[in-house]
């Protein structure tokens, strides 16, 4: 059984940072820094999905049960998020759901996932 005090600083931040991404992704616009990058908006999104893939990862390290099938777990765990937040988008008035930014997301996901499994194997 999970006492609070590993749920508030394990759980808790992926679970609100999770709920930050669909309530951001309600609005019909999200004004950004525009810095004349074209691919500006894809970095946006691996670098929300990298954090989210750490807040993920860190998340599932308190289950021991998960921990052979952590890095597995994290990326489909964030790859579900990603796709429901696009499909989500669909259904928001002045947003679109793009696949490109699915992909972001998801290439986000494995950066960070990756350097941990390569941090990981490193130590052993």
């Amino acid at each position: 059984m999970l006492t609070s005090k590993p749920f508030i600083r394990y759980h808790l931040p992926a679970l609100i940072y999770a709920l930050l991404i669909f309530g951001l992704s309600s609005f019909s616009s999200i004004s950004t820094p525009q810095l004349g990058l074209s691919f500006l908006d894809k970095l946006y999104h691996i670098v929300e999905y990298a954090l989210f893939g750490f807040l993920i990862y860190r998340s599932l390290g308190k289950w021991k049960r998960l921990s052979p099938h952590r890095y597995s777990f994290s990326f489909l765990l964030g790859a579900f998020w990603a796709a429901t937040d696009e499909l989500h988008q669909y259904f928001v008035p002045g947003r679109d759901s793009s696949l490109w930014d699915l992909l972001a997301d998801l290439l986000g996901l494995a950066l960070v996932i990756g350097i941990f499994r390569w941090r990981e194997s490193r130590n052993r």
